[in-house]
């Protein structure tokens, strides 16, 4: 045949050659030699029946057209399809042929094919298998690669699935037990013959009962040239601890040959939550922290090696190394060997051995079950047969066809690796924690695991002064009990926590009652030493300390005490956190020459002072923040100097003080030479009987500073809302230099009930310095509402007053002024039943600027402005006036004295009604 010409090619004999074709048949059965000068186009090969099918190699690449050969001497392919059925049915029940494996295939091979060839000779049918231009192949033929038949053991094109289970069992890389493993897998779809793009998921069950998961796409692409699988995979995996619960991406890349694989892949876990909290623990007097769980995040190459195959069993050995980073913790790399033998493509097992300086030397042994299942109609079929993505052939290994390796499970790490890296609590200098465990009833030697019985016995521990004594599950002790120098008590009703290495440490167990509803008791009273901590406690006593340093009481209740609740002197140093004390039948806190800080302190029915703080000859600073006085029986906060050293009190946050005396009292004693600095800023004061603050510098050769007055509010004075007398305005007293005292809204009263207020509302007598208020709402009853008074004292003062200022006063003047420097802006100025004049000004020099001015039914001058030192301008706005004398001006508004030209005064309207 020459040129494009199509025949048929009869070969009869044993030959393997011809006209210079090599391996044509590469196998079959050569039965004659035929005379053919030049083969440009091989279109069909005809098997005679005779020959050896079974030594047929996949090197052909055949196709599924049928060409009718016209002799119709030889049905070889027909027996085929005959034997191939036949096998089928008889494997299966009823009409629907049942899975094969790897045996059944050879069985088939071996015998059921050259029976069923033979057979056919009867018949008058053929089948001939067309092939590609043999030309055209590609590496042909000095290079062959393994070309493999589509194939299907019946005329079934059925989707294959994998099921598995498999249990693994020791430790490995971020796991530290056994796991089972359920696996499915899926093809997605069926279009390609030489590829497959599946789903993995796999649900493990650990020794523990926690639970993890995996979940992926994967595709594989079998290169016929290269005889490799190149395959890619995206995975989603999910952990579950006790504690926590873990998320990851997962890409993975494979490289599988019939001799050397290669892997790689990469595990991404949630960047938002790599850390998995996990408690604290004791052990011994130790405390054991850093015990987080924490996802990591690496990857892992490995190299295999596949050894021949002996009989059904497959075995591979792999080696490779991983590293994964820590985020915080120490990064694990290192080296990871395995090796597995598959029987039969049934059976798997593997051993797997890994170390690094994180996980150490570990070990894995496994067994894992496989099941092959091909669906058959009324199932839908693949679009191209799938037998031969999944299913070993003999024949298959012997020419290095891997076409089966496309179905194989996907080898990668299944758990999310986790490390803990727990650590023994050590303090700033790496030395150890010392725990002293106090359970009520016990009776060991301070361990967690036998711990003392009482909080006294603790203290009687030669460590005691160097460790932290706690009581992990609470208790009710009833002793007195004395701190040694240096110790710790804490509860484990609020939540506790220490300074470790790794900064603020939680302690395992604490936390049951962070409100203090339910902490532990103690019936007694508690005496303090120096650098002690004393906290957690519901105190039915009192607490104590002389001459100590560095003292703290907190998250704590006192109650019920037969002196003073907390009781402190001449402590350097103390510090008073969240502490709720209540009936007492003294003091609720006595600060005596103390230096103290006290945040979220709530006194309530306290029989004497809410909190006295007394200051003599040494300097003392007591800052508060967020206190709360209510209903103390005499003062809320009594502030006392008296003496050489300089006194610094500090309201900050938000304050609320009620008391039946004075809420606020602040004095200088007659042998007081030091200075008092008093900063009042989110305060609010209320009395029953007596101002809502008193501030008194009026004695000793010291100076009352007032630094801060930012937010303070009265709601309720029985003798008048704020008092000040003798005291200097100063924002900073250090610097020797006036500095203006700046407040954003001081309240007094409220203008809908201005008989809350009772008294002057905010009256200065003789101050110095300069305060501004951007929002003074006063508003009293029986007093002036502002009141500044320097003549008796000679001194120097200026203030001022911005937009949405107001002053309501009944039954006495709005406003009296004498004299001073004034920057005012009103709203509203309102003065109703005087007993003298509505508005009075003397000795006033600078603006004052109002809205709308009333006085109604004043006995005096409504308004009385008189000696003007130097330029006053006045704008009275809208003004109405109820006069109880006469509609005449000059009666109703006097400035007949002393201001000559300095003054100047504006109505924007002006209303005058006489009786």
């Amino acid at each position: 045949m020459r040129g494009n010409a199509i025949g048929t090619l009869v070969i009869w004999g044993n030959e393997n050659k011809v006209n210079g074709l090599t391996d044509v048949t590469a196998g079959v059965e050569v039965c004659s030699t035929g005379e053919i000068d030049t083969v440009d186009k091989v279109e069909q090969i005809r098997l005679c029946p005779k020959s050896d099918f079974t030594k047929r190699s996949p090197s052909s690449t055949f196709h599924n057209t049928q060409v009718q050969n016209p002799l119709r001497r030889i049905l070889i392919p027909a027996a085929l399809l005959f034997g191939l059925l036949t096998f089928g049915n008889v494997m299966s029940a009823g009409d629907r042929p049942a899975p094969f494996d790897s045996d059944d295939w050879a069985a088939i091979s071996d015998s059921s094919v050259e029976h069923a060839v033979e057979e056919s000779a009867s018949t008058t049918d053929q089948q001939i298998f067309p092939v590609q231009a043999l030309a055209d192949s590609p590496g042909f033929p000095s290079s062959t690669p393994p070309v493999a038949q589509p194939w299907s053991f019946d005329e079934y094109t059925p989707f294959i699935q994998r099921f598995g289970l498999a249990h693994d069992e020791g430790q490995g890389i971020g796991f530290d037990q056994g796991f089972t493993t359920l696996e499915w897998m899926t093809p997605i779809t069926g279009d390609f013959e030489w590829a497959l793009l599946f789903a993995d998921g796999r649900v493990l069950v650990r020794n523990d009962g926690t639970v993890g998961a995996n979940f992926g796409i994967a595709h594989r692409y079998y290169d016929l040239n290269w005889n490799r699988i190149f395959g890619a995979n995206v995975f989603y995996d999910y952990r579950n601890t006790e504690d926590n619960h873990f998320h990851q991406l997962g890409l993975g890349l494979e490289w599988l040959g019939e001799i050397v694989d290669v892997r790689a892949n990469a595990y991404i876990p949630d960047v938002d939550n790599v850390r998995g909290p996990i408690p604290n623990l004791f052990r011994g007097h130790q405390l054991i922290i850093n015990r987080d769980e924490v996802a990591m995040t690496g990857g892992d190459v490995e190299l295999g090696l596949r050894l021949p195959t002996f009989e059904s069993i497959q075995v591979e050995v792999f080696g490779g190394f991983y590293h994964f980073d820590g985020h915080g913790n120490d990064d694990a790399t290192g080296w990871r060997t395995r090796a597995q033998a598959e029987i039969a493509q049934r059976v798997t097992l593997d051993v797997a051995v890994q170390n690094d300086d994180v996980f150490g030397t570990t070990a894995t042994f496994g067994v894992a079950l496989q099941y092959l299942h091909r669906f058959l109609p009324p199932y839908t079929q693949s679009a191209r047969p799938m037998d031969h993505k999944f299913f070993r052939r003999p024949q298959d290994v012997a020419s290095g066809n891997i076409a089966y390796r496309l179905g194989e499970p996907i080898e990668r790490l299944q758990n999310i690796v986790l490390s803990q890296q727990p650590k023994v609590a050590t303090d700033a200098a790496g030395v150890p924690l010392n725990f002293l465990h106090v359970v009520e009833g016990g009776a060991g030697d301070g361990t967690f695991e036998t711990p003392y019985g009482t909080l006294s016995a603790a203290m009687a521990d030669a460590d005691a002064g160097t460790s932290i004594t706690y009581t992990p599950f609470g208790g009710a002790y009833v002793e007195n009990v004395a701190l040694v120098a240096g110790a710790t008590i804490l509860s484990n009703g609020p939540e506790q926590f220490v300074t470790s290495q790794c900064g603020a440490t939680l302690l395992p167990f604490s936390g049951t009652s962070t409100d203090l509803s339910m902490i532990p008791t103690l019936t007694g009273n508690v005496t303090l030493a120096d650098n002690t901590r004393f906290s957690g406690f519901d105190v039915t006593g009192g607490v104590s300390g002389t001459g100590l340093v560095d003292v703290t009481v907190d998250n704590s209740v006192i109650s019920n005490s037969l002196g003073d609740a907390v009781d402190l002197m001449n402590v350097d140093g103390a510090t008073l956190t969240n502490l709720i004390v209540s009936s007492t039948a003294g003091r609720g806190i006595l600060l005596d020459d103390t230096s103290a800080t006290l945040t979220d302190v709530n006194i309530t029915l306290a029989a004497d002072d809410g909190i006295e703080i007394n200051s003599a000859a040494v300097d003392r600073t007591v800052e508060i923040t967020n206190l709360t006085v209510d209903s103390a029986f005499t003062e809320g906060v009594d502030i006392n100097l008296d003496g050489a050293g300089n006194l610094a009190v500090s309201f900050a946050g938000t304050n609320s003080i009620t008391a039946a005396d004075n809420a606020v009292d602040a004095t200088l004693g007659a042998a007081s030479t030091g200075d008092l600095d008093l900063s009042l800023t989110g305060t609010t004061l209320a009395s029953t009987a007596g101002a809502g603050g008193n501030i008194d510098g009026t004695a000793g050769a010291g100076t009352l500073f007032i630094s801060a007055l930012e937010g303070t509010t009265v709601t309720q004075a029985a003798l008048g809302g704020l008092l000040v007398d003798t005291a200097t305005f100063d924002a900073d007293p250090t610097t020797g230099a006036i500095d203006q005292v700046s407040a954003t809204t001081v309240t007094i009263g409220d203008a809908t009930s201005p008989t809350d207020i009772t008294g002057d509302g905010l009256r200065l007598l003789d101050p110095t310095g300069d305060l501004n208020i951007d929002t003074l709402l006063i508003a009293n009853d029986m007093g002036t509402g502002l009141l500044v008074d320097t003549k008796g004292g000679g001194t120097t003062f200026s203030l001022s007053t911005g937009t949405g200022s107001s002053i309501v006063t009944t039954n006495g003047p709005a406003m009296s002024l004498d004299p001073l420097d004034v920057d005012l802006t009103f709203d509203l100025v309102q003065s109703d039943d005087s007993p003298t004049e509505g508005i009075f000004l003397d000795t006033v020099a600078g603006n004052i600027a109002i809205t709308s001015t009333t006085i109604n039914s004043a006995v005096g001058t409504a308004i009385l402005i008189q000696n003007t030192p130097s330029p006053l301008d006045i704008q009275f706005g809208d003004t109405t006036i109820l006069s109880t004398v006469n509609d005449d001006f000059a009666t109703n508004i006097d400035t007949s004295v002393g201001n000559g030209t300095n003054l100047t005064i504006d109505f924007t309207s002006l209303s005058i009604t006489g009786p």
